[in-house]
C-alpha cells in the first residue's frame, strides 16, 4: 500500500478527494485520520504520518456531489462546498454510522487564502519552516510537490526522485493553485517530488 514519504507534515494539501478515489474521500491509512473522527490529541490515532493540518482543494466531478470525508480535513475551499450536494453526502455520513466524515470544515473562497489560514492556525511560526506537501489525491501519490523544509528529506529517501528544484508556490489570477506538474512518464506509484 501506498503511503506518504513523510512522517511530520504542518500542511497536507489534498487537490481532489472523492467517493471515486477512496470509499472515505481521501483514504484513511494515507492521512492518518478516519471518518469515525479524529483529533490531533487522541492516542488511539495512528502515529505515522503526524498531519497538522490538511487542505482539501475540490470534490472529484465521479462523485456527484457526494462529499463524505470532507469532515477529516480542517480546511476546504468555498467551491467544494458549494459542489457539495449536503442530502448525498449526509445520508452516507449517516447509513455508514461516520457524522464526522460529513461535517464541513473551515472554508475560503481562494485557495490562497485557505492556505494562510491553515498556516496561521499552527501554534509554532511556520511562515518559511512549514513542512508542506501537496498530492494530487490519496490514490494517487507518483507525484507531488513539498517545501523547502523537505527537501533534505525527500533527496535521501530512496523512494523519491527530485524532478526539479524548488519554486514558489504557484497561483492563478484568482489566488487558486496552479495544477500539479505532471512528469511525461510516471513511474507510477513510488513517487516523485
Amino acid at each position: 500500500m501506498p503511503t506518504l514519504p513523510f512522517d511530520d507534515i504542518d500542511l497536507l494539501i489534498v487537490d481532489r478527494m472523492g467517493k471515486n478515489l477512496s470509499g472515505s474521500g481521501m483514504d484513511p491509512n494515507i492521512i492518518g485520520r478516519g471518518v469515525h473522527g479524529y483529533s490531533t490529541h487522541f492516542a488511539e490515532q495512528p502515529q505515522h504520518p503526524r498531519i497538522k493540518r490538511i487542505m482539501v482543494r475540490e470534490l472529484s466531478p465521479e462523485s456527484h456531489g457526494n462529499a463524505i470525508g470532507i469532515g477529516m480535513a480542517d480546511f476546504t475551499t468555498s467551491r467544494l462546498v458549494r459542489s457539495m450536494d449536503h442530502a448525498t453526502t449526509f445520508v452516507n455520513a449517516v447509513t455508514a454510522m461516520t457524522l464526522n466524515g460529513a461535517k464541513v470544515p473551515i472554508h475560503f473562497e481562494k485557495d490562497v487564502d485557505v492556505i494562510r489560514w491553515a498556516l496561521s492556525s499552527l501554534t509554532q511560526n511556520v511562515s518559511k519552516e512549514a513542512r508542506i506537501l501537496r498530492i494530487r489525491d490519496t490514490l494517487n501519490l507518483d507525484v507531488m510537490e513539498g517545501s523547502v523544509p523537505l527537501l533534505q528529506e525527500a533527496k535521501t529517501h530512496a523512494g523519491l526522485k527530485l524532478l526539479e528544484e524548488p519554486f514558489p508556490m504557484r497561483f492563478d489570477a484568482d489566488g487558486n493553485c496552479l495544477p500539479l506538474r505532471l512528469p511525461m512518464h510516471s513511474s507510477g506509484p513510488g513517487g516523485e517530488t
